[in-house]
Formats: structure tokens, C-alpha cells, sequence
């Protein structure tokens, strides 16, 4: 069986984003609140450094971030150039891309629903680059879609075959 990529992998690629970027976030929360709650029952000073460079090394995510979504954005590029699409269904793959940015409106929300919760404290203010871009996402999801529809409908019947 052939894997193919298609305009339907765009939201797998939405889901992904929001999901990497609630688990940095969650994952630095944690062992923030970890460390700063056992600094006095840890005495070993290779302790607290272990937990800094972990702290550390979650931030680095924060860069990683990008390199995720353009890793993503090209793997649904290299995808889609090995569909034959008929031009007829070009109004469909409209219309999903019209619903694959409402839903990146909606996991954009709830992903600042979430980090702006009171609970976790300040762990937004230590990234950038995750909160921008989640909350630029349905502009990200707009773009990556026309580049598939550029893809998928303006190129010669024999490619890709």
C-alpha cells in the first residue's frame, strides 16, 4: 500500500503543533515547580544542577519549535506532490482549508486558554517562540494550505505518477 500525502494532512499537522507545544510547556511547568519544591530536601549541589540543566535544555525546545513546523510543513509538501488531483475537487480541498483554519482558530484559543491559566504561573513568559506561533496559527494553517493547493492543483497530470 502506497502512502500518500494529502490537503487531509493538514490538520494532523494542527494537532501536532498544539500538542508538542502543550507538552513543552507542561513538561518545563513541572519540573520547575519540582525543583523549586524539593531545593531544601535536595542538598547535593549535582542534584540542583541536573534539575537547572534539564530546565535549560526544556527551553531549548522553544527553538526546536520551528524547526518542528517547517520539518512538518515540508513533510506535507514532499507528500503532496505525489497526488494526482483533479481539478474538480479543487473547490473540496477549498472548503477543507476554509475548516482547517477555523479549527486552527479554535486550538490557537485553547491553547491560550491554557497557558494563560493562573496556575502555571510565569512557564509562558520563558518561551517566545511557542506562544507566537500558536497564536499565529490559523495564519501558519492558511499559508501551509494554499501552498498544498499551489501544489497539489497547478502542476501537470504526469508528475508525480
Amino acid at each position: 500500500m502506497k502512502k500518500k500525502g494529502s490537503l487531509l494532512d493538514l490538520p494532523y499537522v494542527l494537532v501536532i503543533l498544539v500538542v508538542i507545544g502543550l507538552v513543552i510547556m507542561f513538561s518545563y511547568f513541572i519540573l520547575k515547580e519540582f525543583r523549586d519544591n524539593t531545593s531544601d530536601q535536595l542538598t547535593s549541589p549535582h542534584a540542583q544542577l541536573a534539575l537547572n540543566e534539564g530546565l535549560n535544555t526544556l527551553k531549548l525546545f522553544d527553538f526546536f519549535f520551528i524547526m518542528i513546523l517547517v520539518g512538518a510543513t515540508i513533510g506535507v509538501v514532499i507528500g503532496a506532490f505525489y497526488i494526482n488531483s483533479h481539478p474538480a475537487f479543487f473547490w473540496i480541498a477549498v472548503l477543507v482549508l476554509v475548516i482547517c483554519g477555523l479549527l486552527g482558530a479554535i486550538l490557537s484559543n485553547v491553547f491560550d486558554e491554557v497557558t494563560s491559566d493562573d496556575k502555571l504561573g510565569n512557564t509562558t513568559e520563558e518561551f517566545k517562540i511557542i506562544p507566537y506561533v500558536e497564536g499565529k496559527l490559523p495564519s501558519y494553517v492558511i499559508i501551509i494550505g494554499f501552498l498544498l493547493l499551489v501544489i497539489l492543483y497547478a502542476k501537470s497530470g504526469d508528475l508525480g505518477v
